[in-house]
């Protein structure tokens, strides 16, 4: 305790910054892969190996021609894929994408200064260097880098989204002055509340399968075409998702270009708001929306019986509840090609 109070707390931004750099994980170095019984130990075995898990895992889902919602969803990312430049260009002079210098200075400013870099190989500590310092003045010294491109769209994306409503309350997860602080604190209440009533709740933790790697590149659009979304905002999305690879350097050793054809960037500030608007319908499907939490892809299902029934009735009740919302989940899992983790649900009372 003293080491807290004499240490930590005067200046707990230091401190908390000290450790973790000094408790940094770094990258477990390997040198063999297990495969179905074979043990593959040379690079080129090794590269082929990962190369085959990462294609499978990027590939888009097998569409049901029969489900109306992959042949919709199928329909308009061709129709948008295939659009010419003459068209995008014109939607997007008709829409919000216009932006001055000042909207770019005001980006750069509130962009974090990392090592980390786009496709064009530049980081945002080069962005942040004077350009007094720099001599020349053709543009390709000056280079608008992804970085600056996604957060500009973000800046007019994000002000759609709050003006039309779109993301349900009950999502915290990539949203200014959330956190999952508000879904624990709300979700405290509502359990507070039930114990008042001297009843018991049940919750419900579910988990989506490898969730921002299975997001369902035309689903989302189809999605953002039901709510009106902006024309040229949808062409931006499927022109971002769009001829995606990625290359295993393992040793020094590249592996082929693997095409991604479905997922959600990680690294990106992008990745994470493409994943929430996919969800956003989600709440809709159950029964009692205002005891549903999410924080991304964390689901919090509560549910706390009637307390004019007696114990076993209650029982019972609950039970039909939960039955009815984990089939209508199934049901929204396979419509939108997101499978649920059933090896990490959990069930408490």
């Amino acid at each position: 305790m003293n080491f807290i109070s004499e240490v930590a707390c005067p200046n707990p931004i230091h401190f908390w910054k000290t450790v973790k750099c000094l408790n940094k994980k770094r990258t477990a170095s390997f040198s063999a892969i297990t495969e179905n019984g074979n043990i593959h130990t040379t690079p080129e075995e090794i590269l082929n190996c990962l190369q085959d898990h990462f294609s499978s895992r990027f590939t888009a889902p097998i569409l049901n021609m029969n489900n109306s919602t992959d042949v919709l969803a199928s329909k308009l990312w061709n129709e948008l894929s295939s659009s010419s430049h003459k068209d995008i260009k014109l939607a997007c002079e008709n829409s919000a994408l216009k932006f001055t210098a000042q909207d770019v200075k005001l980006i750069i400013r509130k962009m974090n200064t990392k090592n980390s870099s786009g496709f064009d190989k530049h980081t945002m500590t080069c962005l942040k260097v004077h350009t007094g310092t720099r001599s020349g003045s053709k543009p390709e010294q000056y280079v608008l880098t992804n970085k600056i491109c996604k957060n500009l769209f973000l800046l007019r994306f994000n002000k759609w989204l709050e003006l039309n409503n779109v993301l349900p309350t009950q999502q915290s997860g990539s949203r200014p002055h959330l956190s999952t602080l508000t879904r624990v604190n709300h979700l405290m209440e509502q359990l507070t509340q039930s114990l008042r009533h001297n009843s018991f709740s049940v919750l419900v933790y579910i988990d989506f399968l490898q969730a921002f790697d299975m997001l369902w590149h035309p689903g989302l659009i189809l999605k953002l075409q039901h709510v009106h979304c902006p024309y040229a905002y949808l062409c931006w999305i499927v022109n971002y998702f769009q001829d995606r690879t990625t290359t295993i350097d393992y040793q020094g050793h590249l592996s082929d270009q693997i095409v991604i054809t479905r997922g959600a960037p990680q690294g990106s500030c992008f990745g994470p708001k493409a994943y929430i608007v996919n969800l956003f319908d989600l709440p809709q499907i159950f029964e009692c929306t205002p005891k549903l939490h999410l924080y991304v892809d964390d689901l919090a299902l509560l549910y706390s019986p009637s307390i004019y029934l007696k114990y076993i009735k209650q029982t019972d009740e609950i039970q039909t509840r939960i039955n009815n919302d984990m089939v209508k989940l199934e049901q929204y899992a396979d419509n939108n090609h997101q499978p649920v983790n059933k090896n990490k649900m959990e069930f408490v009372v």
